[in-house]
């Protein structure tokens, strides 16, 4: 994610600036307390089947607009984010009534569609993220909230899996992603671009959730199945997924910067990175610098002139070569300046002592990145205090769960108009080169 002409000039930004915009664009512009609710139609596609899933989508996502929509106030905002998700963005209740809001229409969506069929009991679910107004010292709360046909209304039964039996616990853990549908379910997980104060740019791959470290579960997997076709097979259709958005948006007059995912499994090997390359002269040139690549899962001990020329067949073909990094060390520094790398990401790790280490590298980090003449960005905030840490510290672009919310389709909700972007589009450029015709009164 390199930076763009404008972004050298840019002013360096107050806390309370990106704070109050990142705020005011979940909270739909008003820039007051809101609880994001995500609720996911997965489960209910599959228990109805493929066969009768797009007959019933129509029904279900009526029902949903419905059902949810008669427990809401008119201040509040149900919006459908993908094939099988919906953004619920409560404003007038805290954020215990809004999750038990939630919750019972998910119940209610549940007992509508499957009855007394507990088999299904993980029909509706969703997740209730507490969106903050600027300024608060408060940690979010997050709540899971699970539709099971059996909830009374009124009830607050199922607003958490906190304190439920063992059980019950276990029922609320989705199954791992069946490997040979994996490549059905590619959605977008939004970055925020600290420097311009927008959602421009995008990773696209698996997302579980609202997990970003989903991705790097899926590639352990694919490792210990050892089927590197598989993961080659997954990096290139993750790339096509990319274009396919660029193009759709496009065609509605937007844009955006789509980062895809390349596996060390897919660059290591010469048919993986010829199956990759052959992938990427597939993309338009009029949106290559559009699209980028994340380096994902490269070994800390690779050679850094061994991973310059393993990219030298792909970095034609994209505007950003990102590498992605767990930690900061000696050896993660001359890795950090491999020729061809453009961009580099500290991702924060999960156990709370390594994490709080990098958090306290990040100064360091974002210093020496910046003067390798690359961007510094940060992967995985999850809390709005580790986000305001990544901002102060002058990183470029910051993703998690502290951003935004994972979308299968880039709605208007998420869309950045060409003016926002770091890189403008051919179509914006030729608009501003346009000669602009003078008025007869100043001829002469």
């Amino acid at each position: 994610m390199r930076p763009g002409p404008s972004m050298a000039k840019s002013k360096k930004l107050s806390a309370e600036s990106w704070e109050d915009a990142l705020a005011q664009h979940l909270a739909g512009g008003t820039g007051a307390s809101a609880k994001l609710g995500i609720i996911s139609l997965g489960a209910v596609r599959d228990a109805i089947g493929p066969d009768d899933w797009p007959r019933m989508e129509a029904k279900v996502t009526t029902a949903v607009e419905t059902v949810i929509g008669k427990l809401l106030d008119p201040s509040d905002t149900v919006i459908r984010t993908g094939d099988e998700t919906y953004m619920v963005l409560v404003r007038s209740a805290d954020f215990e009534t809004a999750s038990a809001k939630i919750a019972e229409g998910c119940d209610a969506l549940a007992k509508l569609f499957f009855g007394k069929q507990m088999d299904v009991a993980l029909g509706f679910e969703a997740e209730v993220t507490e969106v903050l107004a600027p300024g608060s010292t408060k940690k979010p709360r997050t709540h899971k909230v699970v539709g099971d046909g059996s909830r009374k209304p009124g009830s607050r039964k199922h607003v958490s899996s906190a304190g439920r039996g063992k059980k019950s616990r276990k029922a609320d853990k989705k199954p791992k992603p069946d490997i040979d549908q994996a490549f059905d379910v590619f959605s977008f997980l939004p970055v925020w671009d600290a420097r311009h104060e927008v959602l421009s740019t995008y990773c696209v791959g698996i997302w579980e959730g609202k997990n970003p470290s989903s991705q790097h579960e899926l590639h352990t997997q694919f490792r210990m199945d050892d089927t590197d076709a598989r993961m080659v097979a997954y990096d290139t259709a993750a790339l096509k997924a990319g274009v396919m958005a660029l193009e759709k948006l496009e065609k509605r007059g937007r844009s955006a910067l789509i980062i895809a995912p390349l596996s060390h499994t897919t660059l290591q090997s010469v048919s993986g990175r010829a199956a990759y390359a052959e992938a990427a002269r597939l993309i338009p040139k009029r949106l290559r610098k559009f699209m980028g690549i994340r380096l994902l899962d490269i070994p800390i001990d690779k050679s850094p002139h061994v991973l310059e020329d393993q990219l030298a067949t792909l970095k034609g073909f994209f505007g950003n070569i990102v590498l992605i990094l767990e930690g900061w060390d000696v050896t993660r520094k001359a890795l950090a300046a491999t020729n061809g790398v453009t961009s580099v990401t500290l991702s924060l790790p999960e156990k709370p002592r390594l994490r709080a280490t990098a958090l306290g590298q990040l100064g360091e980090f974002v210093q020496h990145v910046n003067m390798s003449k690359r961007a510094a960005n940060v992967h995985g905030v999850s809390t709005k205090n580790e986000l305001k840490t990544a901002v102060k510290e002058g990183t470029f672009y910051v993703t998690g769960p502290a951003v935004g919310p994972v979308t299968q389709k880039l709605k208007p909700a998420f869309e950045c108009p060409h003016d926002s972007l770091p890189l403008k589009s051919a179509k914006a450029k030729s608009a501003r080169r346009r000669p602009q015709k003078v008025p007869a009164s100043k001829v002469g």
